[in-house]
């Protein structure tokens, strides 16, 4: 009611006018429930689109490590199976590279947990660097990572032992952390399939197939160890 009279003040020349009182309240109550509609729509597109944000943030935290923003374990077992299928049509093979931090605790004791985490961090985005872009990169709890390394054919099962050797020499290089400097170094196993892991696939449709990934990992990772000292 108080935009319908709107016209009064649009039209202090017309106001004398009894005739024109009700052509203008209609007229203002026209233009009233378009101002309405337009409002709503905005506000419902508005609302829209806040929800498909949360939609993806829920969706990005439940897949993905809230700190690196990597991969999580979570995610690592679905695209684990997904890679795994693409090499069975393809008949090619995968290497996975499994990749835990030497002197990373000492670090964090002394520097504090902040410290800790921008190592993390910075470690994500060195191997992040290294990988090619058809790989997966995944953090899978503390100071341990593990890449798949996919498309890889039978003769070509040496190009994962460079990538490997740049990741230990990328994360060996000095870090900035804190104020401080700081160097950490890192071992990697790798473990080829499906030729080395055909019984872990056939977990890949079982209810404990994240159980036979991580037994897996566990047991095939150490045929092959870049970084160690001897």
């Amino acid at each position: 009611m108080a935009i319908s009279g709107l016209h009064w003040l649009d039209y202090p020349l017309l106001r004398p006018i009894e005739s024109f009182a009700p052509i203008g309240f209609s007229l203002c109550a026209i233009i009233s429930v378009a101002i309405n509609s337009l409002l709503a729509g905005m506000l419902l597109r508005q609302f829209r689109h806040r929800m498909l944000e949360a939609e993806e943030m829920a969706v990005d935290s439940a897949t993905h490590d809230l700190l690196t923003g990597l991969n999580n374990r979570m995610a690592l077992n679905t695209l684990f199976d997904q890679v795994m299928a693409q090499a069975r049509r393809n008949e090619t093979e995968i290497a996975m590279l499994y990749l835990d931090l030497d002197g990373f605790k000492p670090v964090n004791d002394r520097l504090g947990h902040r410290a800790g985490d921008e190592v993390l961090i910075e470690v994500a985005k060195r191997i992040t660097s290294v990988a090619r872009e058809s790989d997966v990169v995944a953090r899978i709890g503390g100071d341990e990572f593990v890449v798949i390394l996919t498309g890889l054919k039978g003769g070509e099962r040496a190009d994962a032992e460079p990538i490997a050797e740049k990741i230990v020499d990328v994360i060996n290089l000095p870090m900035n952390i804190a104020g401080e400097g700081c160097r950490l170094s890192t071992s990697v196993g790798i473990a080829y399939c499906p030729s080395q892991a055909r019984a872990s696939t056939n977990c890949s449709t079982s209810p404990t197939r994240r159980v036979c990934h991580q037994t897996w990992w566990q047991e095939r990772v150490h045929h092959r160890r870049i970084g160690l000292k001897e």
